[in-house]
């Protein structure tokens, strides 16, 4: 029944073009309640290769979490399946699918995702406090994806800023179909941040918008360049790749969003390589953002509706051969980075006067209400005693 189970937990991870390096199947069982309950959070390591991945499982509210991280040098791009499981019955299982990623340098965090609830799912996977929690790996050879992270850091124009650390994610987008007659939006949440991405096609050119809703949220700041990469869900060196910030960028809380006008023609999506392969396949194509975050320098950053530099360093154009990566023109880079036109209308936040006005009537009723039924007490109280009077 084991190796049945082994082979479903397989097929969940999609087949590719990629090198396979190494697999990996661990699971373990766990006293999931005694040990959540005693130390909150359970620490787990899966050795690869010769290299330690550290699980932590916790306990957020009534969800059961868990995520994975590890602090080598080396670059891995794997694919992986999390999944709980009861500890006799194999077909009562929570198990999730992950597309590839990096990890590895400053790639080496996986940040906990949520898979079930103690209250509700309880019954389905654990018995006498006993679970079995697992992890399969597909680890990918990586020399394509060391020229490629090359190729997007060949993009940056640092300003000679101090660098904190680069960092890239990347995310499968699907039904590009839409982009014809809709907008295409979707949320994303790298290091803990929550971007808002969204792609509308004009006259047959893709305009690009990202917004960090974190930083509205968290009145928090930084300093970054950020490259945005589309590419083909099976070939990274089909690719298309764009600086949308072009220098040093300071975000914040009134500084949050890019607009980017033009970022590719439609008839590129959909354009065949040298490789025949095209950014679009299947009507899904993978989107990267490579971050270079940077110590503060104010005078230096770029702010808002200052004139933007827009040229690039002779490095933008020397990108590996096996790298069909394409850098665009000059006249092509118009980002437009601008605060947002009425925070007050974003979803995160309600708009305080009509709270405070709603919140008003409400007293105001109230009170009317409250006067009302005290007049209509104090009239039928009067009655009753006329009535007394009279029949006295």
């Amino acid at each position: 029944m084991i190796e049945q189970f082994v082979e479903y937990i397989k097929s969940l991870v999609e087949e590719d073009s990629h090198e396979v390096f190494e697999e990996k199947f661990y699971e373990k069982e766990l006293d999931i309640w005694n040990e959540l309950d005693s130390t909150e959070e359970i620490d787990l390591e899966i050795e690869t290769t010769g290299y330690i991945w550290n699980v932590d499982i916790e306990q957020r509210g009534e969800m059961i979490c868990a995520g994975f991280y590890n602090h080598s040098s080396e670059l891995y791009n794997i694919k992986y399946v999390v999944f709980f499981r009861h500890c006799a019955d194999y077909s009562r299982v929570v198990a999730r699918p992950y597309d590839l990623k990096r990890v590895g340098k400053s790639q080496e965090g996986y940040y906990l995702e949520r898979y079930f609830n103690r209250n509700e799912d309880e019954r389905k996977l654990v018995e006498n406090g006993k679970i079995v929690f697992g992890v399969y790996f597909r680890i990918f050879n990586t020399e394509q994806e060391e020229q490629y992270l090359n190729s997007l850091k060949n993009l940056i124009n640092d300003n000679n800023q101090k660098i904190i650390t680069d960092e890239y994610y990347e995310y499968k987008m699907e039904n590009w179909d839409k982009i014809k007659h809709d907008k295409i939006v979707k949320y994303i949440y790298p290091n803990f941040n929550k971007l808002k991405l969204k792609f509308n096609n004009h006259n047959g050119n893709i305009y690009f918008s990202l917004e960090d809703c974190s930083l509205f949220e968290n009145r928090s700041s930084y300093d970054a360049n950020i490259i945005l990469t589309l590419h083909n869900i099976n070939d990274i060196t089909c690719c298309y790749a764009k600086s949308i910030t072009t220098t040093v960028t300071h975000f914040d809380e009134d500084n949050y969003i890019i607009k980017f006008p033009n970022f590719i023609k439609e008839v590129d999506l959909y354009t065949k390589n040298k490789s025949n392969k095209s950014i679009i396949e299947n009507n899904k194509c993978i989107i990267g953002l490579y971050t270079r975050y940077y110590e503060s320098d104010k005078n230096k950053i770029r702010k808002v509706r200052e004139p933007l530099d827009l040229s690039l360093s002779s490095s933008t154009s020397s990108s590996s051969e096996d790298i069909d990566i394409v850098i665009p023109n000059d006249d092509e880079m118009e980002p437009l980075l601008q605060p947002k036109e009425n925070k007050t209308t974003t979803p995160e936040k309600s708009n305080p006067p009509i709270r405070y006005a709603v919140l008003a009537l409400i007293v105001i009723l109230y009170y009317c209400y409250y006067f009302y039924y005290t007049y209509i007490f104090c009239k039928v109280m009067k009655e009753i005693n006329d009535m007394d009077h009279d029949n006295k």
